[in-house]
């Protein structure tokens, strides 16, 4: 396996930065590494993925690009990434005791299906406990405490996320043309037939 790494100098064009830019914006009360890590723009090997979690590096052959849940996004995506209903996602973990997972997240405010926000449940390896986060719409920052038996794991730590709603665009958008669907701000287009739970946006532990 091998963890993300950040992109070129210049390699984020000049609309997807200022977006960027203004998803740090909306985050900037969640603590001073919440806005470091809040662009979400590290790539692998030409594909997005959310800053902090590690991938292997033949992702690039899984179908739709998901992997265990986490679906990668192609370079021209202005947030990155979707999860499934479903997700094992492997955030990096170097400290000795891992107490607090710290994970941001992006509701698209714009789509039905989210009118009453996403719940969110995680779950930890070697523990049958779970914790469960209502998410409203827009960006967030989520503190979930790490269960005693999984606080000694080091490396990659699986985290298991399971949502309640669950959303596919070609059932739930209509057919439609718009300038902020041009640019794919956090909206998938009609015919993308995945069943998608929310944008994760980064994950640390603390």
């Amino acid at each position: 396996m091998a963890e993300a790494t950040c992109p070129a100098r210049g390699a984020i064009p000049a609309v997807r930065f200022a977006l960027v830019a203004l998803a740090i914006a909306l985050v900037a009360g969640c603590g001073p590494r919440d806005r470091a890590l809040a662009p979400s723009a590290f790539a692998l090997s030409g594909l997005l993925a959310p800053a902090g979690l590690v991938v292997p590096k033949n992702v690039e052959a899984a179908p739709n690009l998901n992997y265990d849940g986490l679906y990668l996004e192609e370079p021209d995506a202005s947030v990155c990434c979707w999860i499934a209903p479903h997700a094992t996602v492997f955030v990096a973990n170097d400290r000795p005791r891992a107490h607090t997972l710290i994970a941001g997240f992006y509701v698209p405010e714009d789509i039905k299906i989210f009118t009453n926000g996403q719940t969110l449940r995680f779950r930890f390896p070697g523990s049958n406990a779970t914790s469960t986060r209502h998410l409203g719409t827009a960006f967030q920052s989520v503190r979930v405490p790490v269960p005693s038996g999984a606080q000694q794991n080091r490396g990659p730590i699986p985290v298991t996320v399971d949502a309640t709603v669950a959303f596919v665009p070609s059932l739930d958008l209509p057919p439609r043309f718009s300038f902020r669907s041009l640019l794919r701000f956090g909206t998938p287009p009609p015919g993308d037939d995945r069943q998608l739970a929310v944008v994760l946006l980064y994950a640390y532990f603390r």
